[in-house]
């Protein structure tokens, strides 16, 4: 249920390429987009009457994911004439021992936001794991885009091929995580979706040749 492995092994490589992060291919979980991937690392990273940082504003659906594992959402206002950067800080106070995960997502929905690498570099060191969204990250005009990988293992990466690639009808996600969480994840994935979608199973070499042409022809309109 973590997907085919040629796929797998292809997001590792991208991994390796973009962001310089060194990923197992067994990681990784691909499902039907990354909005069942954010709910399944929410699941199993914090249980009920936990609480899960968030910036606010953030994506919608994230205080509905939140909810709906039985967390609750602690928001982290931003501020415009911040340039809507986290401001530490204020992160810091909210942590208490209900905290179980920090959610952010960088370039940001709805702001744009590009969360600078020093303020990344400081998340890593608070050590509570981090749920980082990384959907945009390749859709970054200011700096070489990043994954909070880079500077934590301890983290659960979300991406897939619905903005950078514009394949959003085809539903395709993943999720990254440590090896000691993967078990988790899919055996939660197997009882909410038995496989993303089947046509999506191609072969090695279609497959990379389609991520690679891809890319190119996007990379072409910059």
């Amino acid at each position: 249920t973590q997907g085919i492995l040629p796929l797998r092994e292809e997001i590792a490589k991208k991994y390796k390429e973009d962001y310089g992060v060194e990923i197992n291919p067994g990681q990784i979980l691909v499902s039907s987009g990354s909005s069942l991937a954010l709910y399944i690392a929410i699941r199993i990273l914090a249980p009920s009457d936990s609480e899960i940082i968030v910036t606010d504003p953030c994506y919608a659906c994230y205080e509905n994911m939140i909810h709906l594992g039985g967390a609750e959402p602690i928001r982290i206002p931003l501020k415009l004439e911040e340039g809507f950067e986290l401001d530490m800080s204020k992160v810091r106070a909210s942590i208490t021992k209900r905290t179980k995960a920090i959610l952010i997502n960088s370039p940001m929905n709805p702001t744009g936001t590009v969360f600078s690498k020093n303020t990344l570099r400081e998340l890593a060191e608070l050590e509570i794991p981090v749920i980082s969204d990384e959907i945009y990250a390749d859709l970054n005009y200011i700096s070489r885009p990043h994954s909070f990988m880079e500077f934590s293992e301890n983290c659960a990466a979300l991406n897939g091929f619905s903005k950078f690639y514009s394949m959003t009808g085809w539903r395709l996600g993943y999720l990254i995580v440590p090896e000691a969480w993967i078990g988790t994840a899919a055996k939660l994935h197997q009882n909410l979706m038995i496989l993303y979608t089947f046509f999506l199973n191609l072969e090695n070499e279609l497959l990379q040749q389609l991520l690679l042409n891809l890319k190119k022809y996007l990379l072409n309109l910059l």
